[in-house]
């Protein structure tokens, strides 16, 4: 099965048929290493089909945070920004910087601009790779929110401030403009 899975993914099949076949597989086997290969594999057929069976895995509390990874990534491949509201939801309920960091790197490559007060709340974590995949992220987005973080430079959290005035600089001109 695990070879399957694998051979379905690196085919690139966007059959609906192979699609529906691997999503069965996720759901109906616990065997770990089959279990990633299905998910590699819906990551790399690139249909939509794929997207809501990987969010399942993503908000299943009770699978192996290695295989909640796994799907992040594969959803951050496919690129759908129709999962940005639902990463969100899963991200501010999240506490292992490994799994949050990914998560936010999705959202950064999703581009989605409804990530960003989210994004920019992250900036004032303890946790410095968190804040700066918070950091990294705001930056892909489009259009940049340069008007959040304009604001955030009035945050009374120094770290936020700090932030946002890096990021800033980092956005140049396009940031200079609304500042004046």
């Amino acid at each position: 099965l695990e070879a399957a899975a694998q051979t379905l993914g690196n085919i690139g099949i966007r059959d609906f048929l192979a699609v529906e076949a691997l999503t069965g597989l996720l759901s109906n086997n616990q065997f770990l290493p089959v279990q990633s290969s299905v998910i590699e594999a819906l990551g790399k057929v690139g249909n939509y089909l794929a997207v809501e069976p990987l969010l399942l895995v993503v908000e299943d509390q009770k699978r192996q945070l290695r295989i909640r990874v796994l799907a992040v990534d594969a959803l951050r491949r496919l690129g759908d920004p129709r999962v940005t509201m639902r990463l969100i939801s899963v991200l501010k309920k999240a506490s292992v910087p490994v799994f949050r960091e990914g998560i936010i790197v999705a959202l950064g490559q999703l581009r989605d601009p409804r990530s960003a007060p989210t994004l920019v709340e992250i900036l004032n974590e303890d946790n410095e790779a968190i804040r700066k995949r918070a950091e990294e992220a705001l930056l892909l987005l489009r259009p940049s929110p340069i008007e959040l973080l304009i604001n955030a430079l009035g945050d009374r959290r120094p770290l936020v401030q700090q932030s946002a005035s890096h990021l800033l600089t980092q956005i140049g001109e396009p940031a200079t403009e609304q500042l004046i």
